[in-house]
């Protein structure tokens, strides 16, 4: 009877480890296949690179902005215009009302012309000072002169000789704006310059 039970625990034993061994063996052919797997997604990575490449190949190239083309207003008003005084392109030098001192805004127009006669160290301008319609002439002749002159002294800052320029005020003769609006009386309180020798 002991030995029946003993033959009996030996084999439950041999069981056991088969049903291990077995187990084991399971788990070594699940990992060869999850191996097999990844190998075989690895194969196909290229693929998916070269697909990748594909799409950018047919993306349009990238072009930077063009930059604009910086022209001195002298060699612009010697191109438009072959008759002297000729109007430099500089853009505006304006003024506040019964003001000698040009607004903030009208400084890089003054920088570009002074920049323009360095350029042209020949050049001969003639600064115009104009007022709106607001009061005497009498007092806007003397306003446009102080204008013009005001913007004199400013390129003088900059470098450019008196010699080179001359100061005239037009009080509020040849606007360029409606004097019935508050914004064309800003347009006609205004120096202009003009090319005279080159």
């Amino acid at each position: 009877m002991l030995l029946a039970r003993r033959g009996s625990m030996r084999t439950k034993i041999v069981a056991s480890h088969q049903i291990r061994a077995g187990a084991a063996a399971l788990a070594a052919l699940a990992l060869v296949a999850l191996g097999a797997s990844l190998v075989a997604r690895r194969v196909r990575a290229p693929e998916l690179s070269l697909i990748g490449a594909n799409v950018k190949a047919k993306l349009p190239p990238i072009t930077p902005p063009a930059m604009p083309v910086v022209r001195n207003p002298i060699d612009d008003a010697i191109t438009t215009s072959s008759a002297l005084p000729a109007k430099l392109p500089i853009g505006a030098i304006e003024f506040p009302l019964a003001s000698a001192t040009p607004t903030a805004e009208s400084m890089p127009a003054i920088d570009a012309l002074a920049a323009s006669l360095k350029e042209h160290d020949g050049a001969r301008v003639r600064l115009d000072g104009y007022t709106d319609a607001v009061g005497e002439d009498a007092d806007n002749r003397s306003l446009s002169w102080r204008r013009a002159e005001a913007v004199k002294t400013l390129l003088q800052d900059r470098g450019i000789g008196a010699e080179r320029m001359m100061s005239v005020g037009h009080s509020g003769k040849r606007p360029i704006g409606d004097n019935a609006t508050a914004p064309g009386r800003a347009e006609n309180r205004r120096v202009e310059a003009l090319l005279v020798a080159r």
